[in-house]
């Protein structure tokens, strides 16, 4: 089942994140989810700030924060000179900056996602995914900039037409392939998942949280791969089988609730108070545990948590 399928049904709501130091609102950003969904706002800190002392990083979507969250900074790094730009961003110069860049057909499907990394506004030359190319022959690179970190770049598929030379010599180093269906994301620790195409070259790379479908497995050398799409292959090891769902999960106790990530690590404890029902989209086994999505990193644990029936959920 796709995202846009699991969206049909859900309550979302739009929260404005307002980021506050010394009484004024300096930014704000409006994020917008499921509710009961858990958000982490640590990477959405303006640059130059940090939390304040006790100011917690994490709260859940809930329609009594439609007027507003106030997020406390403090550590301002580099002042603004007046008030005009006080909601510009400032970055020391040399920073390497990430953005992410997102392959987008006409129709806003996204094909895959990749990353570049540079100072701001430096020029950073990207590949177009196999088997598209980009909307304009000009259009082969993108602009590393700290007030976009999430860039589209537009691409449209190639016609199916092969070159002699393709044709020839282009022969597939996957032979033995065995059918394989399911739901998979990818997942590297160092989030970094190359692609290779049928000569075993890596084209481009992925980064983590992107779902897959996979069509068929293939050995090699001992190593197993996924086909991803036409004799595009990635590392088994670098993706996670999920089952997908579509209800909420309940603590079952309302203290102390841990959040893991996708390899049973926990990464908090005790951010959740205000909320113990959650939605999830997909449930994963590590180890003989279930551990239920909340966020697009964050995971509980069934020890924790038990799947609610849908009546018991409405």
């Amino acid at each position: 089942m796709r995202k846009s399928q699991l969206n049909n049904d859900r309550e979302m709501v739009t929260i404005k994140v307002n980021f506050e130091y010394n009484g004024s609102i300096i930014s704000a950003i409006f994020i917008t989810g499921e509710i009961g969904l858990i958000i982490d706002i640590t990477h959405r800190v303006p640059e130059g700030f940090v939390l304040a002392d006790g100011q917690s990083a994490h709260f859940v979507l809930h329609p009594v924060l439609t007027k507003g969250v106030v997020i406390k900074l403090v550590d301002l790094k580099v002042k603004p000179s007046n008030k005009n730009n006080s909601n510009i961003k400032r970055v020391a110069p040399g920073t390497i900056i990430e953005n992410k860049i997102h392959f987008m057909t006409k129709t806003e499907h996204e094909i895959c996602r990749g990353t570049i990394r540079g100072p701001e506004k430096s020029k950073v030359r990207i590949q177009c995914p196999p088997g598209y190319r980009f909307t304009s022959d000009y259009w082969n690179f993108a602009i590393v900039s700290s007030d976009n970190p999430h860039q589209k770049v537009y691409v449209v598929p190639l016609q199916n037409q092969k070159s002699p030379k393709q044709t020839e010599s282009l022969d597939s180093i996957f032979e033995h392939r065995t059918s394989l269906s399911g739901f998979f994301m990818t997942y590297s620790s160092n989030g970094i998942i190359p692609v290779f195409n049928g000569q075993g070259l890596t084209i481009y790379n992925m980064s983590n949280n992107y779902d897959l479908k996979v069509s068929h497995c293939a050995d090699l050398h001992g190593t197993t791969y996924l086909e991803i799409a036409q004799d595009i292959w990635v590392n088994a090891q670098d993706v996670i089988q999920y089952q997908p769902l579509e209800c909420r999960v309940e603590a079952n106790e309302a203290s102390d609730i841990r959040l893991f990530d996708c390899q049973g690590r926990v990464t908090s404890r005790g951010i959740l108070t205000d909320q113990n029902i959650w939605y999830t989209d997909r449930k994963i086994n590590v180890n003989g545990t279930t551990l239920y999505r909340v966020t697009e990193t964050g995971w509980l644990s069934s020890r924790d948590v038990h799947e609610l029936k849908k009546a018991d959920s409405d």
